[in-house]
C-alpha cells in the first residue's frame, strides 16, 4: 500500500514539473500576455468547416511579443512563399481606439511620403496589384489613388488614408473571410493604418477547438463556431483520457512484472 502511494506521489510529481516546464518554455517563447487568444468571430476562416492549421472561430492561437518576430506581409509572402494558417504573410492581432482586438493578416505596409503619397516597396515584386487600369504599376515610392489587389480581390482608397506623420509606417490589414480590407470597413479600421504601436502580438501556433469551451461558457458567438468542431475536440479529448488510461495500465502491469 506503501509503495502504491510513494508511486503516485513520483508520477503526480513528474506531471507537476512537466507542466511547470512546459509553462515556463511556452511563456518565455511567447514572450507577452496573455499568450494564448480565442478566436471569437469567423473573419479568418476559409470555410465552414474547421481545418487544422486555419484559424477558425472557437480555436485558440499562441502568441508572440512582436519585438520577437519580423513581420511579413502577404506581399512580400507572397514573393517569398512564406505561409502563416493557409495565406501569404503573418497574422497580427491589433488593439483599436474601441472594440476588441483585431486578429487579421497584414497584407501591406506603407510608409507615409509625407506629401500625400505613399512608398511601398515591397511592391516591386509583387506583380498582383495596379493603381487605375490593369496592368499599370506606377512607382512604388510615390504611390496614390486606389490600389488594387487582383489576386486578393479587393481595393483600398489611398487618398484617404490617415496620414501617420512624414517617416512613419502602417499596414493594409485583412481578415481572411472579409471581401474587404479593415481600412474599408467603418466598424474595424476605416481609413486608418494598423500601426506598430497598434499590435500586441503576432500569431504564432494554433490550438484548434479548444477555444470552443470558453466561447459556449459566454455564450459568444456559438452560432459562428463551425459545426465540426466540438465533435473534433470532444474526440480529441476522449483520446487523451483514453491514452492516459492506457498508460496507467501498462504501468501497473511493468511494475507487476518486477
Amino acid at each position: 500500500m506503501e509503495k502504491n502511494i510513494r508511486n503516485t506521489i513520483i508520477i503526480a510529481v513528474v506531471c507537476l514539473a512537466v507542466l511547470a516546464g512546459a509553462y515556463v518554455s511556452v511563456s518565455l517563447y511567447s514572450g507577452t500576455s496573455p499568450t494564448f487568444y480565442t478566436v471569437e468571430s469567423g473573419s479568418m476562416r476559409h470555410s465552414d468547416r474547421s481545418a487544422i492549421g486555419i484559424i477558425d472561430t472557437g480555436d485558440m492561437v499562441l502568441v508572440r511579443d512582436p519585438s520577437k518576430v519580423n513581420i511579413t506581409t502577404y506581399t512580400e509572402g507572397y514573393v517569398t512563399g512564406y505561409k502563416k494558417f493557409g495565406g501569404y504573410g503573418d497574422v497580427v492581432i491589433y488593439k483599436r481606439e474601441s472594440g476588441t482586438p483585431v486578429i487579421h493578416r497584414v497584407i501591406l505596409e506603407l510608409t507615409d511620403n509625407g506629401n500625400g503619397t505613399w512608398s511601398a516597396p515591397s511592391l516591386q515584386d509583387y506583380t498582383k496589384w495596379y493603381i487605375g487600369s490593369p496592368g499599370d504599376r506606377p512607382d512604388t515610392g510615390a504611390l496614390s489613388g486606389r490600389i488594387h489587389f487582383t489576386d486578393l480581390g479587393f481595393e483600398v482608397s489611398l487618398n484617404t488614408l490617415k496620414s501617420i506623420g512624414a517617416g512613419n509606417s502602417g499596414y493594409i490589414t485583412k481578415g481572411d473571410a472579409n471581401g474587404a480590407a479593415d481600412q474599408s470597413v467603418d466598424s474595424i479600421m476605416l481609413n486608418t493604418l494598423v500601426t506598430d504601436k497598434m499590435i500586441i502580438a503576432v500569431a504564432a501556433h494554433e490550438l484548434p477547438w479548444l477555444g470552443c469551451i470558453k466561447l459556449y461558457i459566454n455564450g459568444t458567438n456559438t452560432d459562428h463556431i463551425p459545426s465540426n468542431s466540438l465533435p473534433l475536440l470532444i474526440g480529441t479529448i476522449v483520446l487523451i483520457m483514453a491514452a492516459m488510461v492506457v498508460a496507467g495500465l501498462l504501468y501497473e502491469r511493468h511494475k507487476k512484472k518486477e
